[in-house]
Parts: C-alpha cells; structure tokens; sequence
C-alpha cells in the first residue's frame, strides 16, 4: 500500500506493524498537511462482519476519549473494500521496547509510567470504557518521557454487556485477568489486573505467568499465584511489592476497586514524576528509597478487618488496661525467679533459631549472576542450547521480517550481550521471519515515467531497457517479474519500453509531383507538416524542390515532413533543351542502373558495372537522375538523385 492514497487525502508512507487484526502505517494528511497513524483491517478480515465490527468498536470507544495520556482517533472510513482508522502518530517507543532493552527499570520510572498509565484508564473508566488489552505493547513512550494508550480493539462500552464472547476469550494470555480467561464479567479492576502484570514486568523483566500455549497461560491465572516480584529484583521496596500483589489478587473484590485508589498508593514511589506524572531528570542527587528486604518483611496475605471489629477490640484492650491497673493497685504479688528465666530462655532460643532460619532461606533465595552470552545471528535451537549452558533461557518475545537475516535466527536479545543478570533468568529473543516481501504491481503499458514512479514507490530498483516496438513511444511493453509475484524490498525490476517503431531512411522527393510525394507520406505513415512555396524556374510547377529531413536521413512511422513546391511555370524555353549531367562517386564493382527522368519522360539509360567512376547522361528540359545500386536480394536500391538543370 506505499504511496496509495485512501479517500484522496491520506497518503501512505511507512509500514510501522502488523498485529492480528490490522496493519499499522504512517501517513500524510493531505488536507491538515500532518502525519497520522492508519490501522487498516487485515484483507482476511475485510467481508468477516463480527471483525468490522471490533474494528468500528475500537474507533468509538477511542473516539470518546480525549485525554493527553490516550492516542487521539481523528477519523474512520472505508476505501473500497478497507476499512480503516486515523489516529495520532506518536513518535517514541512502545513499553514492550523500553522493558525489552532496559528490564528493569528503575522503581521510580516504572512507578512514573504506571502512574500515567493510570490517568489514562481513570479518564476512559470515567467515561464508561473499558481497556481489556493493557499490555506493554499498547503504551507508547515519547521522547519526553509521555505515556501514550493506545489499541481500544477489544474495549466495549461500560453501559453494553461487559460478558466476553462465548468461546473467543479477547485480550493478550500474559496480561489479560482470571476474570477474561474464564470469560466471566470484566470491569475497571480487571484492568487493574493487567497493569499489576505490566509493572511486575517494568521491575523483573518478567511475566509473572508463562507457558506453552495461550491456553496453559490462562489456567495458571487461575490457578496459580505469581511468585513475589523481589525474587527477581530485590531492590522493589516491599510496600510497593505489596501493592502489586494487591492488583494480581485472583478475586476482584480483592483488589484495588478503583484506579484512583491505585495511583495515591504509586504517589509514593514517583518523587522523580511531577503531578502529571511525567519524568523529570535529577538534578538534586536523588537516590531510590532505600528497598526493604523480603527477608526483613516477607510478603504476606493480610485479611482487612471490619471498621466495628476493629473498634471493639480497642474498646476491649483499654478496658483489660483499666482492669489490670486495678489490680496492680490492690495487691502486688510475689513474682516467681522461675517463670522469669524459663520464658527468657525461650525467647532466646526462638531470636537465634529465627536467625538461623532466615539466613538459611537467604542462602536459598540468592541466586549467582552470570554474563549473558551473544546469540544474535544464529538460529533459535542453537541460541537456546548457548543460554542453557549458561544456565539461561530463551523466551521467543516477537518475529518480525528482516532483510538480511534467515528466518527462524535470533535479530536481537535482551538483555544485551555482555551484561550481569541472574542466573534463571530468561533472555527474550526478537526472531527473524526471513526478508519482507512485496507484491509486484502492474506497469504494463504505463507511460515509462509513472511506471518508475510506481515501482520506486513500492521498494524496487527499476531497470530499463529500451526498444523498437509498433506501440507509442515510452510505452512500457513488458515486465519481468510480472505482476503479482513477490519480490524483496530493494530488488530489480525489468521494464522495456518503446522506443516507436523501427526507423527507415527517408526517400528523396524532389523533382516529384506534390501530389504523388503526400500520397507516398501517407503510405509511410509520415506526417506533413508544411509546404513551404518555392519559385525555381527549371522544374516544372507543383514539383517538389526541396525537403526536410533530407533523403537518406532515419524516421519513424508518425515523424513530421516539411517540403518546398514550385509554384512557378516552367520556362517554354526550358521545355526541351539537352542538358548533359556529368556523375561521379560511381562504384564499379556492383550493378547499378542509371535512369534518366526528364521532359521526354523516364528512361534506362545503363545498366550492369562501370569500369570507371565518373559517367556523363543527357537529359531534356528539366527532370532528375536515379542512380540505383543491385543489392543481395536482387533489388534495386537508390543511391544518388541528381536533378537538372
């Protein structure tokens, strides 16, 4: 589709991505002379009813947004048979980018960006829409450190049914809810739900769920709890830990009820983040809160009390305090040595087992670093095996088309290779799906310049070959590939073009009645341009005095011709006068004819080989002498025409 233009005003100029429902490309608006985003529906999809109407879904629940952390929609249409929508373009990154190069991040950008993200899904939760796909491949990061939320597909509107299809369970398996995986009711927290996962991921470099298949993915967010973030990266502090735990809470009653609850508690952790939450570089040495360690405060489920229970057993401690100090003011009782020692002895007991405990699971819970290897270049099973020996592994995170690179080889990794990461860990692989290929368009027949235009325009090198051919000139006659094959970015394409029809030498016409020379152009298929009047008194009226092109010279079917005609009477005296015509230049070693066309009419005056180059005719009146050459198919050709007198 580069350099198509939809509804005669957006023009395509970049190929930015596929997903699974629709190609991404970055345009040019004609009319408001900006540059867009287009998402337009995958081919396969274009007659399927239930897809359009996703993908219309996607543009009204967008379209009601408009808030500074969300991709504006501007438009959607439809171009024959491609439905499409307009967005703004967002230059930068996706999460899923940043995470990929630079897991993890540090505690107060990745609480920075939660936070924004959390602007985004208050103002769409405000307006009665829900996200269902937060993931990190649908935030966008600007230069300036901006969130961006994009990809409405699969939202619906709060006021519908929030019901998931029955049997197409939509959403991303890493990230989506245990709500959408039993395909149950979803509402604002089972978007919390997915943006717990996406900022496990900002801090671990990790899924907290992982698996073979989307469908082993979705059981264990069902079934399963996600191991403690600080696993990964001990440098979480253990209250944001906690409420990351809190959003991944199998239950939703469980969870944050809102999002608004959710971004007082990140507040906290953002100190580098003004109040729209956009990053700020440091410039009064600020340093991490100091990280609390798990082995200090584990993690741990703590069930929230009702406000009266609560009360009441205040109301019970200070009554037991009154009580004991009655007591304590009635008698004093004689305290036992014995039941002093046997409980400190206890204590101590349990202080030093506790330490012994606790280094023990720290030894256990510490895991060796090691470099990672570099895998880019080879193929997936020999990266994997190069991992493993370095007690690694390779998690496939994206394919994509690369020119050079042979599909099923790694492009890239993160983490790079070189750096420190623990041993476990798994390094995500971007994998080559081998080069992009691009269908071939159709130039046959084309003028030769928007044929290369076109070409060029779809990524192809352009060779031309010219030749002779009975079509217009620089009309392009063949291509090689034909239309419809597919063909690598930067490949060439063969076109020949016409150069007109083949050229032939142009006759001599002077001397000629005017008449019989326009009916011999029109058999030659040669244009008259103009007749130019000419006064020569030796050749009779209406004859042809002159020419251009001159004989001899090359032309093409559809040139143009001009000649020169006497429009003066021949002189009586002229009529039948002898002139004798001397020649010279005759060659003498082939057979020629001489004929003589003069006032007594035409004439063979010799024919067969001359032994010298010079011969004298004589002619009457006015008229011309043909001289003739034998060629190899026994005809006879002109070469030379005197005219006389």
């Amino acid at each position: 589709m580069i350099g198509e233009l939809l509804l005669n005003r957006y023009k395509i100029m970049l190929h930015v991505g596929t997903g699974g429902m629709a190609t991404v490309y970055k345009a040019k608006d004609n009319v408001l002379n900006r540059y867009v985003a287009i998402k337009v529906l995958l081919p396969q999809f274009a007659h399927d009813e239930e897809f359009i109407k996703k993908f219309r879904r996607e543009a009204q629940a967008a379209a009601s947004l408009s808030h500074s952390n969300v991709v504006s929609v501007y438009d959607v249409g439809q171009d024959d048979d491609r439905h499409f929508i307009v967005m703004e373009y967002v230059e930068g990154k996706s999460l899923k980018e940043v995470i990929m190069e630079k897991a993890p991040l540090p505690v107060n950008k990745a609480a920075g960006y939660a936070c924004q993200i959390s602007d985004a899904l208050i103002h769409a939760h405000t307006n009665n829409v829900i996200h269902r796909d937060i993931k990190p491949h649908n935030i966008l990061i600007t230069p300036e450190e901006k969130v961006k939320v994009t990809d409405f597909g699969i939202a619906r509107a709060v006021s519908e049914t929030t019901q998931t299809y029955t049997g197409s369970i939509m959403g991303s398996a890493h990230y989506f809810s245990p709500e959408q995986a039993k395909g149950s009711f979803t509402g604002e927290r089972s978007d919390i739900y997915s943006l717990g996962i996406v900022m496990y991921e900002m801090l671990t470099g990790y899924v907290p769920f992982n698996g073979t298949s989307p469908v082993s993915i979705a059981l264990k967010h069902i079934q399963e709890n996600p191991e403690s973030p600080s696993v990964y990266n001990s440098e979480i502090p253990i209250e944001l830990e906690k409420l990351i735990m809190n959003t991944l809470q199998k239950d939703q009653s469980y969870r944050y009820q809102n999002v608004k609850d959710l971004k007082m508690g990140l507040h906290q952790f953002t100190d580098k983040f003004n109040d729209n939450c956009t990053y700020i570089e440091n410039t009064n040495g600020y340093s991490n809160p100091k990280p609390v360690s798990p082995d200090d405060s584990p993690t741990q489920e703590i069930p929230v009390a009702e406000t009266s229970d609560y009360t009441s057993k205040e109301n019970n401690a200070e009554g037991n305090k009154v009580t004991r100090k009655k007591r304590r003011t009635k008698s004093k009782p004689k305290v036992s040595l014995k039941k002093i020692i046997i409980p400190l002895l206890i204590l101590g007991i349990l202080v030093v087992s506790g330490v012994w405990a606790v280094n023990q699971v720290r030894d256990f819970i510490t895991v060796p670093e090691v470099t990672v290897p570099d895998v880019e270049g080879v193929s997936l099973s020999e990266a994997q095996s190069i991992l493993e020996e370095q007690g690694l592994s390779g998690e496939v995170r994206d394919e994509e088309p690369h020119p050079e690179i042979s599909a099923g080889n790694v492009i890239s990794q993160s983490p790079e290779s070189g750096r420190e990461v623990r041993k476990n860990r798994s390094i995500g692989l971007i994998i080559s799906v081998g080069p992009e290929y691009i269908e071939v368009p159709d130039v046959t027949g084309m003028n030769r310049r928007a044929a290369e235009l076109e070409l060029t325009q779809a990524g192809f090198e352009v060779k031309i070959i010219e030749e002779y051919a009975e079509v217009s000139r620089n009309q392009v006659i063949s291509q090689d590939p034909p239309k419809g094959d597919e063909m690598q970015e930067g490949d060439e394409v063969e076109i020949k073009v016409s150069l007109g029809e083949e050229p032939f030498e142009l006759p001599s016409f002077i001397g000629e009645d005017v008449e019989d020379v326009e009916e011999e152009l029109e058999y030659l298929d040669l244009d008259l341009r103009n007749k130019h009047e000419d006064e020569e008194h030796s050749l009779p009226k209406d004859t042809v005095t002159d020419q251009n092109p001159d004989s001899g010279e090359e032309v093409q079917p559809g040139d143009r011709i001009d000649l020169w005609v006497n429009i003066k009477e021949l002189d009586e005296d002229e009529e039948a006068k002898e002139h004798t015509i001397k020649l010279d230049d005759l060659p003498t070693d082939e057979t020629i004819r001489i004929v003589v066309d003069d006032y007594l009419g035409t004439h063979l005056v010799f024919e067969g080989e001359l032994d010298d180059e010079e011969k004298e005719v004589v002619g009457y009146g006015s008229g011309r002498v043909e001289v003739l050459i034998k060629d190899e198919d026994d005809d006879f050709r002109i070469n030379q025409i005197i005219p006389f007198p």
